[in-house]
């Protein structure tokens, strides 16, 4: 888990990089505000949802006065502090019940007699499993899917071997561009 968001956090300073030309110390504190405050897939609550109880506040986000609030800052503390531990219990049993979601979800993907996520003419993109540089892209392609082999192996012209299917993804259509075009056999 921590290796995951190291490697989330490393890709989201490599986008900043790439994007703002700035510094990885600069880049920082933005990629951990979107990591802290972007629901997550299983759970569909943000980190700093599931520890405070409440909206991440953002930047972006207006400014709230003590009277827009009504009647949550007239209350005493006591209330307002049972309030939030409710709050954080339902928000706790909603995370944990979404997680069993994931993980049945997750098993299902990687059973090993599933039949293959690919069809014939499909546009795939293909891992690098060896990055030239730690902020080098993961992903290279798209290529063009053309045949099944057997075993969920995926083989890809101008690569040699077999190119299985955790090592491929569908090509994300909303792409403005594609530079470069290939043809993966599968």
């Amino acid at each position: 888990m921590v290796e995951r968001v190291n490697r989330t956090i490393k890709e989201g300073i490599a986008k900043q990089m790439a994007q703002h030309q700035n510094k990885w110390t600069e880049a920082l504190p933005t990629v951990l505000t979107i990591l802290r405050a972007t629901p997550s897939k299983s759970t569909g609550i943000s980190p700093y949802e599931l520890m405070t109880g409440r909206l991440m506040k953002l930047p972006i986000d207006p400014e709230i006065s003590p009277a827009d609030l009504g009647p949550l800052v007239v209350a005493k503390q006591q209330v307002v502090l049972e309030q939030l531990q409710e709050r954080l219990k339902v928000l706790h049993a909603q995370a944990a019940l979404k997680q069993q979601q994931a993980d049945l979800r997750n098993d299902a993907q990687f059973n090993p007699n599933s039949e293959t996520q690919f069809a014939e003419g499909d546009m795939i993109m293909v891992r690098v499993f060896v990055k030239q540089d730690a902020f080098a892209p993961r992903w290279h392609g798209p290529y063009e899917a053309c045949r099944s082999n057997s075993m969920d192996a995926r083989c890809q012209e101008g690569i040699q071997g077999l190119m299985h299917e955790a090592g491929t993804a569908d090509f994300i259509k909303s792409q403005p561009e594609v530079r470069e075009m290939g043809v993966a056999i599968f």
